[in-house]
């Protein structure tokens, strides 16, 4: 057949029953142009045989149409029986595939077999649970919050999750798990007046809306009690299982106990639980992928539920029949039978064939891995690749905004392509000829000459890269959130006090909320809310509470002074470095080209704000004419490596050796493995130097490294010998640099002289400090948690072999990994023999550091590669390993760890999109010592993505200041807290500057009206602590508007308590501008007291008048809140007279 020539079955027959003879791509191709002609107006149903299968359609059919929905449905878990908690929020994503199966409108959803087939519940309750809503809709807020409660909505203070509901008076926030933002519905009385969207992340609202439709988020409800405690009876009796079992199975489920045996008896909570594809409308196309290897699958699925139903109602004692829980065979079969399209090749009877026609792309493939060397020009590239001529229509799939916005930058402005950056055309029809480019992801390049179309994949462009959703950056907010009654903090003037909550009281007739504290002897400091910016949480060494401080601040103060002689001599030390450091002077680096383009864009993940900052970072100092010697700090995970890369490159590229420690041979290998997959495709050469390389290869190493024939160069401080010299030294990178010796340390700093130095360290440095050493050490922060990123769920429990074997078998069905970590050399072994009788199916290496280095290898390496399920191992596994496969982490023991260990330790999971699980086992809950406990209840607590930096108030920032300050300083620290001693530090590092820090001393603010946040306003005393905290930030006007319209957002309209408070803010912050010690208003008097000095100039004009003591008054002319208004007015004109 000719290559342009047309398919000879016809197009527009909607009902034809068709095998598609086609691979992959090209098949993806031909079924979106069916959904873009005769099937534009049905619902389209896709069966694939496995997940990898079901992503690849769903990614690419959402490529090339664009606008048309496309639903990918979860899979749900691969053994239903396994009695372990799921997230709400996979549950409410596998409800909206039930949804998106059941919609009669068009759209595609694709979806593995065990996906369609699996149970769920009945159409009746799906219809019967929705809600619709509408603006202008009369109905009573609290008949639909009951009724999204009754379908499986859960009630929190603050939304984030899908199923997630907040009511706040006249709002209710909801998150539906069919959509990424949250729905705001706001009431007035009983109609419901408007509706928008809002960020989840910011809370912050985004577009109106005039309707939503609200559904069930949760499978395991129980719709019918008396008919599921007869179900639960006759499935009991059937397995002659006594009553007890049963009667203690329904307590589970109606008391709604955590530890309910959901997986057991989910499919008996239903009368009659049908499978997904039930739900389908009538009138829908279905298309099977591979029918034979879709039928096998589900064959496969259906005796793995059968095994694990019988090994469950071994080990549980009752799990409902394998039937209950997927499709009979026949069904399925059925299903493929009917189904109008078959896709694959070979034989199908019954259906018309239709072959699809492709083109080579074998040059055009091979031409693009030369670009992505930089061995090319990408616009050459496309604009040759015209198989059909002129008529030639090219999609270049990129995966991400940014990876589009690179995109652009290489062709070139003078290329012509058509960008779809926030509208991809409405099908295949809507491409004329030329090169579109479009966000998305096709997973192979193809050219089906049937449409005039080459489609090239974004593997092929910019290789294998993962789109991420959009960053969440952690807010400043929660700085104040988890504080909590009994925690201690310290005040500025007064020192170390127990916080003991918010209490409001009433004085000469208005009130007011404080913040209680109590000092040494009883005594009780009553803080005004509006000055909580004068307390932070304590951070000292130790886990024992700090000694309370005297009402006064004299105890204080004596020990500020003692500390400021310490901070005094560290100041001067790091001024001196910065001198010697800017003395210095080396050739700069080439400016970045296209080579470094395509190695930035060969990373195949979304970069984050920070690791972009960063990156611009270190670039400027390759750039600058003075070495670097940068430390670039970050929580577990959050892509500090990556950052280094950036600089590796340039380095080599340039002609230059780069040597990168680590401070174990299993971290270096590991990097080792790193660094060959991402730079030798560039043509640079890695070497390993550590005891993993054999002597031979290391001797051969050192003479390439003399010769200058490596480029890079991992290894442990075995690098630091005199043995090891390099031709061209130019950067050093050093991997969690606090790891290292004495005498190790000593040839780094040696080294420091003469080449560039990026350090990095996986232990959180707090802003605080990263301000107070601003221009005298260089550090860059990734505190913002890669996109789609999710938090590690972490438990607490007492060893239990049953506990021990579900979190192993559950992890490994779903395709993962476990690291199994013991505290001791001394327990590997009767743990393996443990996980060998309970486990007996998985696959266990054993690892430790003292391994001889062939056996330790081995182990790491099967791990690595996937030939052992479980890596048993010591605290190896503290820092570095990076295997995304990994999802769960049992740490038995886990009381004999320190806090900073066990937040490394669950850094080695949760590295991928996948929703990680953490084990923390005890041998007897009961039996820990208080300290303990708290240590392990910090880690669970602390579980939130970034909470290196919440942990960081028990141990990490410590650690981080002594690491960068030495050990002298965190004694000093101790003594009188983080906070103060970062600001003893700022204002040093000032003075010896020659600089003048702003004061930021409080202005004392009353006036003779009740101001504060009332409870029926903002009823959870977190949330108030956090926007009473961020009020007494405000440094302006502005800043206080900002706080109070997104409470107005929130919460609805303020009351008059609240908006007098807002007022009351502003004058705050404008008095903190003026330099003035008190703003009070008692009727018709504005009374200002100034400082000695030109402050009281600032009040000269009318209406203002001064006495010689400083005290300013001015007279009102308003009342109520206007008199309010005016104040802050006043207030405003003098600071602008001070600013002009």
């Amino acid at each position: 057949m000719d290559a342009t020539s047309p398919s000879p079955t016809p197009r527009d027959d909607a009902t034809a029953r068709l095998h598609v003879e086609a691979a992959a791509g090209p098949a993806i191709v031909e079924i979106a142009a069916r959904i873009d002609g005769p099937w534009a107006n049905r619902p389209v149903r896709i069966v694939v045989p496995e997940s990898d299968d079901a992503r690849a359609w769903a990614d690419g059919l959402a490529t090339l149409l664009g606008a048309v929905r496309v639903h990918e449905l979860e899979e749900g878990p691969a053994d239903p029986t396994l009695p372990t908690f799921e997230e709400p929020s996979v549950q409410a994503r596998r409800v909206a595939g039930v949804w998106a199966a059941a919609d009669v409108g068009p759209g595609v959803v694709v979806g593995t077999v065990a996906a369609w087939a699996r149970t769920t519940v009945p159409s009746r309750v799906l219809l019967d649970r929705r809600v619709d809503l509408s603006v202008g809709q009369v109905v009573d807020r609290d008949d639909v919050v009951a009724r999204l409660v009754d379908a499986g909505y859960r009630r929190v203070p603050l939304v984030t999750d899908p199923g997630d509901l907040a009511v706040r008076g006249g709002i209710v926030d909801v998150h539906p798990p069919t959509a990424e933002a949250g729905v705001r519905i706001e009431w007035f009385g009983d109609e419901i007046e408007s509706m928008r969207t809002f960020d989840v992340h910011t809370q912050r609202s985004l577009e109106p809306i005039a309707s939503v439709g609200l559904g069930l988020v949760r499978e395991n409800l129980v719709t019918d009690p008396a008919g599921f405690r007869a179900r639960v009876a006759a499935a009991a009796d059937a397995l002659d299982l006594p009553s007890r079992l049963v009667r203690d199975v329904v307590a589970q489920v109606e008391r709604s106990d955590p530890e309910t045996p959901w997986a057991a008896i989910g499919p008996l909570l239903h009368a009659a639980a049908e499978p997904v594809f039930a739900h389908v409308p009538e009138g829908a196309v279905w298309v099977v992928v591979d029918p034979a290897r879709t039928l096998a699958r589900h064959r496969q699925v259906v005796r793995v539920l059968e095994a694990a139903v019988e090994r469950a109602r071994a080990v549980q004692g009752f799990a409902a029949p394998a039937a209950a829980y997927t499709a009979p065979p026949a069904s399925c079969e059925a299903l493929v039978t009917r189904a109008q399209v078959a896709v694959g090749i070979g034989d199908e009877t019954g259906r018309a064939r239709l072959a699809v026609e492709v083109a080579s792309t074998q040059h055009l493939v091979a031409d693009l891995a030369r670009v992505r060397r930089g061995e090319g020009a990408l616009a050459q590239v496309l604009a040759k690749a015209r198989p059909f001529g002129p008529a030639t229509r090219t999609i270049v799939a990129v995966s991400s905004r940014r990876r589009l916005e690179d995109f652009v930058r290489i062709v070139g402005p003078e290329f012509p392509v058509c960008v779809h950056a926030d509208e991809k055309a409405r099908g295949l029809a809507a491409y004329e000829p030329g090169v579109h480019a479009v966000v998305g992801r096709f997973a192979e390049t193809c050219a089906v000459p049937a449409h005039g179309l080459v489609v090239v994949g974004h593997r092929d462009l910019f290789g294998d890269h993962v789109a991420r959703g959009s960053p969440r950056r952690r807010t400043n907010l929660a700085r104040l959130g988890r504080l909590r009654a009994g925690d201690h903090v310290v005040h500025r003037l007064h020192g170390i006090g127990r916080f003991e909550g918010l209490v409001r009281l009433t004085l000469r007739g208005t009130t007011e909320e404080f913040a209680r504290i109590v000092y040494a002897g009883g005594d009780k400091l009553y803080l005004p809310v509006l000055r909580i910016g004068e307390i932070e949480p304590y951070v000292g060494a130790g886990e024992k509470p700090p000694p309370l401080d005297r009402l006064g601040g004299q105890t204080f103060a004596r020990r500020k002074r003692k500390v400021e002689a310490d901070v005094a001599g560290l100041a001067e030390a790091l001024l001196r470095l910065y001198a010697d450091r800017a003395a210095r002077t080396r050739p700069a680096y080439p400016e970045p080209d296209a080579h470094d383009a395509a190695f930035a864009a060969s990373f195949p993940f979304e970069e984050t704000p920070d690791q972009l900052a960063a990156i611009d970072a270190v670039h400027a100092d390759l750039s600058a004419p003075r070495p670097m010697d940068r430390l670039v700090c970050g929580d577990v995970g959050f892509g500090k490596t990556e950052v280094a890369l950036r600089a590796i490159f340039r380095v080599a590229a340039s002609g230059r050796q780069v040597a990168l420690l680590a401070p174990t041979t299993v971290l270096a290998r590991q990097h080792e493995r790193t660094l060959e997959a991402r730079l030798e495709p560039f043509g640079l050469t890695v070497a390993g130097l550590h005891r993993f390389v054999p002597a031979p290869r290391r001797r051969r190493i050192l003479e390439e490294l003399r010769e200058g024939s490596v480029d890079v160069v991992v290894g442990t401080h075995r690098l630091l010998q005199k043995d090891v010299r390099f031709r061209r030294l130019g950067l050093v990178v050093i991997d969690e640099e606090q790891r290292f010796g004495v005498r190790h340390k000593e040839r780094l700093a040696m080294l420091r002289t003469d080449v560039d130095v990026l350090s990095l360290s996986a232990t959180p440095i707090p802003r605080t400090l990263h301000m107070a050493l601003s221009g005298l050490r260089d550090v860059s922060l990734l505190s913002t948690p890669p996109p789609d990123r999710l938090a590690v769920a972490t438990s607490l429990a007492r060893e239990d072999d049953r506990l021990v074997a579900d979190a192993i078998r559950t992890e490994v069905a779903r395709g993962g990994q476990v690291f199994f970590v013991v505290p001791r050399i001394l327990d590997l072994e009767p743990w393996r023999v443990r996980l060998a009788d309970v486990v007996p199916e998985v696959s266990v290496a054993v690892a430790h550091g003292k391994m001889p280095a062939r056996r330790l290898e081995a182990a790491m390496l099967d791990f690595v590669e996937g030939r052992a399920d479980v890596l048993l191992c010591t605290t190896i596994a503290e820092n570095g390993l990076d295997i995304p496969r990994a999802n769960t982490l049992i740490v038995a023991g886990a009381h004999r760890f320190g806090l900073a260990q066990l937040h490394q330790l669950r850094g080695r999971v949760g590295r991928s999109h996948v929703r990680a699980r953490a084990y923390l086992l005890v041998p007897n809950l009961a039996g820990l010592s208080a300290e303990a406990l708290a240590r392990l209840s910090a880690v669970v607590d602390h579980s939130d993505l970034g909470a290196g930096f919440d942990i960081a108030r028990r141990d990490l920032e410590l650690r981080g200041a002594g690491e960068l300050l030495g050990k002298r300083q965190s004694g000093s620290i101790a003594r009188i807290g983080f906070s103060a001693y970062a600001h003893l530090l700022e204002e040093a590092v000032a003075r010896l500057d020659g600089r003048v820090l702003p004061d930021e001393a409080t202005p004392e603010v009353a006036a003779d009206v009740s101001a504060y946040l009332p409870d029926a306003y903002l009823p959870d005393p977190v949330l108030r602590l956090e926007f009473y905290r961020a009020l007494a930030d405000a440094r302006g006007i502005a800043d206080v508007d900002e706080v109070a319209l997104a409470m107005e957002d929130r919460f609805g309209r303020p009351p008059p308590e609240a908006v007098a408070f807002f007022e009351l803010s502003k004058w705050q912050a404008l008095g903190r501008t003026l330099g003035v010690e008190s703003v009070e208003v008692r009727g018709a008097t504005l009374a200002v007291r100034c400082p000695p000095g030109p402050a009281t100039a600032r009040f000269a004009e009318a209406p203002w008048t001064s006495r010689p003591d400083g005290l300013v008054r001015a007279t009102l002319r308003h009342r109520g809140d206007a008199r309010l208004r005016e104040v802050t007015a006043l207030l405003a004109a003098a600071a602008a007279t001070a600013a002009g």
